[in-house]
């Protein structure tokens, strides 16, 4: 009996000592030369090397997160807005004006090892607001140079600040564009702009970047042999040559800072490559797929430019105001147009605009036979062949005019 009970005595022994190991205090494993991470939130990937949106609302509301990260109590948060430190800590809330802001969280331990994760938070204009959108690549200028954004409700813009500097702005009457002398004094970069109303208010208008570099910025260049071609860019006046086809051009029609002409060489219709030298014997950039590199190309076409330029159409606008209709190809441009000939319609969308139609017809409203072009998605050509009727109406009718809303005239041709 004896036996048995000093062996229930060892065993109740035993099972204190465990007890009392597992009450000792958890230890912390982590330590200050670990390798940082981000655990929370997960950002998505980018997808054809755009960063994901982390991010989207309107301005009257604020970009709020926490992230958590580990060894936690070795590492510090920073939050860079557009490459500049803004907040640190591991939780922001924070307001921002109308525009897209590439925000990098970065997490640092005391050791300086770190890692981050980058996204872009986007914030809409209310429907009330002045407000500006990316047409093409306006937003590359040149210092010094006259620049143009556009938009919608800029009518009371009355100055711009960049880069700390306050400049003053022109808003044209329909408060659809203003233009702006870019600040002299900035040095090549990307600078967030801000609009300043007429009662002081401001209200963001994203981003330009100056470049002192020699740039054509039309995504397509055409002419048709031995006709005037005029390409448009920033710092245009310091082009030298331009070759085509090994065909050298030194003498220009006109040069200007923002653009220059010169006659087309006697070349049969095709894709022909194009360089251009600076009087420095740099090489000028061309925008191509959406980047901007040294070689360009100009397309020999049988195409006649009838009208050429930027104009806003909505049907949406009030009786007489210049941009409910477009309607400048006047009846006499077709005076020598047969029937048969292609016509082209070159056109941008406004992506601020709730909807996209076009639709082709006269000034009084009678829709030629191709009719409406719905749900548009994307800039494009809308081509059609010219048959009697339609050629008849415009000819009695005064003009080609295109209605719709939601979109540019860029160009208009035909062949």
């Amino acid at each position: 009996m004896k036996k048995i009970y000093f062996m229930l005595l060892a065993v109740l022994t035993m099972a204190v000592t465990v007890t009392s190991c597992s009450d000792n205090d958890p230890f912390a494993t982590a330590t200050s030369n670990d390798n940082p991470h981000i655990l929370d939130p997960v950002f998505a990937n980018r997808v054809n090397g755009e960063l994901p949106v982390i991010s989207e609302f309107n301005r009257d509301g604020s970009f709020s997160m926490t992230v958590t990260v580990t060894p936690a109590e070795f590492t510090t948060v920073t939050w860079n807005f557009d490459g500049q430190e803004s907040h640190t800590g591991t939780a922001i809330d924070t307001t921002l004006l109308a525009g897209t802001y590439d925000v990098k969280v970065i997490a640092t331990t005391v050791e300086g090892k770190s890692t981050f994760r980058e996204g872009l938070v986007k914030v809409k204009p209310l429907d009330s607001d002045p407000y500006t959108s990316t047409v093409g690549v306006e937003r590359i200028v040149a210092s010094g140079g006259n620049a143009t954004l556009f938009g919608g409700k800029l009518t009371n813009v009355k100055s711009l600040i960049i880069g700390g500097v306050t400049i003053d702005a022109q808003p044209a009457a329909d408060g659809n564009s203003l233009n702006y002398t870019v600040p002299t004094t900035l040095a090549d970069g990307s600078y967030r702009v801000t609009m300043v109303t007429s009662d002081g208010k401001m209200y963001g208008a994203d981003k330009i970047a100056i470049n002192k570099q020699t740039m054509v910025v039309d995504a397509a260049i055409r002419s048709s042999a031995k006709a005037p071609v005029t390409i448009n860019g920033i710092n245009m006046e310091n082009i030298a040559s331009i070759t085509i086809n090994g065909n050298t051009i030194t003498e220009f029609v006109a040069q200007t800072a923002t653009s220059l002409t010169f006659t087309c060489p006697d070349l049969e219709a095709g894709d022909y490559v194009m360089t251009a030298k600076t009087k420095a014997g740099d090489d000028v950039m061309f925008y191509v797929d959406k980047a901007f590199v040294a070689t360009g190309k100009l397309t020999v076409t049988s195409e006649k430019t009838l009208w050429e330029g930027h104009s806003y159409v909505s049907w949406e606008l009030p009786d007489g105001d210049p941009n409910k209709i477009f309607q400048s190809t006047v009846s006499s441009m077709f005076e020598n147009v047969k029937v048969g000939a292609h016509v082209r319609v070159y056109y941008s969308l406004k992506s601020s605009d709730s909807y996209h139609q076009i639709q082709l017809m006269t000034p009084s409203w009678t829709i030629l036979s191709v009719g409406t072009k719905k749900d548009i998605a994307a800039d494009g050509v809308w081509e059609f062949v010219l048959n009697d009727n339609d050629r008849n109406l415009i000819m009695n009718q005064g003009a080609l005019a295109i209605g719709g809303h939601g979109f540019y005239v860029d160009r208009v041709t035909v062949e």
